[in-house]
C-alpha cells in the first residue's frame, strides 16, 4: 500500500501536550510517504515557535517544518526514487524522474 497513516499522541508528566494526525498519499510508491512519515512530525516540532501560545507562530513552525521535510526529501530523492520516468513528445523524450 501506497498510503501511510500517522498518528501520534505527545504527552509530558501525564498532560497532554499535542495531536498529530496524518495520513500521506503515496502517488506511485511508498518511498515518499514512508519519508514524510519518518520525519515531517519532528521538523514541525524542532521549531522554537511550535511551542509558542501565540496561534500565528504555531502555524508558521507548521509551515516552517513542512518546507524543512521537503528539503530533506530533495536531499534523499536520488535514495527514494523507485522507477524513472520518461515522457515522448514529436520523436524527443523528457527525463520526468
Amino acid at each position: 500500500m501506497e498510503d501511510v497513516v500517522h498518528i501520534h499522541l505527545e504527552q509530558k508528566d501525564n498532560k497532554f501536550e499535542y495531536a498529530f494526525f496524518a495520513v500521506y498519499d503515496g502517488h506511485g510508491g511508498p518511498n515518499a510517504s514512508q519519508f514524510a512519515k519518518e520525519h515531517l512530525l519532528n521538523e514541525i516540532t524542532k521549531q522554537k515557535t511550535f511551542w509558542s501560545n501565540d496561534d500565528t507562530q504555531v502555524l508558521k513552525a507548521i509551515k516552517d517544518g513542512f518546507i524543512s521535510c521537503h528539503r530533506l526529501m530533495w536531499k534523499a530523492v536520488g535514495k527514494l526514487c523507485t522507477n524513472i520516468s520518461f515522457m515522448e513528445n514529436n520523436s524527443k523524450f523528457w527525463r520526468l524522474s
